[in-house]
């Protein structure tokens, strides 16, 4: 019967606190890549999104001293709630992480929900950076907060749109929108 510790690939571990806590005994710094779609419809093999965005990311952090990588691929809104994934993250980032992600959209498009957390994350030390826009969350406060206020405000532009569309094609007569009947779900 074997007794000692086995190692397990941290790609394979789904217990990042853990792993958090025994890194910053050790003064590891970590560099975590978010990478997100909207729908789980953009993460098929035909898209290079998440792909692309882990690509680019992975780039911007080689050799910038963090001793390890860790890259979140999320395929869900960020409009509504906070992706768990995200939640889940905020206990294991520590003082000397950072969080990389390819345009603060990616992050959220809801300043109420993300405006707490982000200050959390600050006030603990972790750097939170937005690749495309060249930001960085502690030293640029109010133009990363923009950015989300922008993004919320196009989101928001866009429902408007989809929904007199709908509006429309039901004044007209129409029975469905795409494959979908009207007050059907896809499940």
């Amino acid at each position: 019967r074997y007794r000692g510790t086995t190692w397990i690939h941290d790609d394979d571990c789904n217990c990042e606190y853990l792993i958090s806590k025994y890194l910053e005994k050790n003064y590891i710094q970590t560099a975590y890549l978010i990478c997100r779609v909207s729908t789980k419809e953009q993460t098929s093999c035909t898209s290079t999104s998440l792909e692309g965005q882990e690509h680019e990311l992975r780039k911007t952090v080689l050799g910038r001293g963090y001793d390890r990588i860790k890259v979140y691929k999320i395929s869900s809104s960020a409009y509504k709630n906070i992706p768990r994934v995200l939640e889940n993250l905020t206990h294991s980032l520590k003082g000397g992480d950072s969080l990389w992600v390819w345009r603060v959209d990616r992050l959220s498009r809801n300043i109420i929900k993300y405006l707490d957390w982000l200050e959390k994350l600050n006030d603990k030390g972790v750097k939170i950076n937005a690749f495309t826009e060249k930001l960085n969350y502690k030293d640029n406060k109010l133009d990363f907060i923009q950015k989300i206020v922008d993004a919320q405000k196009e989101s928001h532009a866009i429902g408007q749109r989809v929904r007199l569309s709908y509006k429309r094609k039901r004044e007209r007569g129409d029975d469905a929108v795409g494959n979908l009947k009207y007050g059907k779900n896809n499940y």
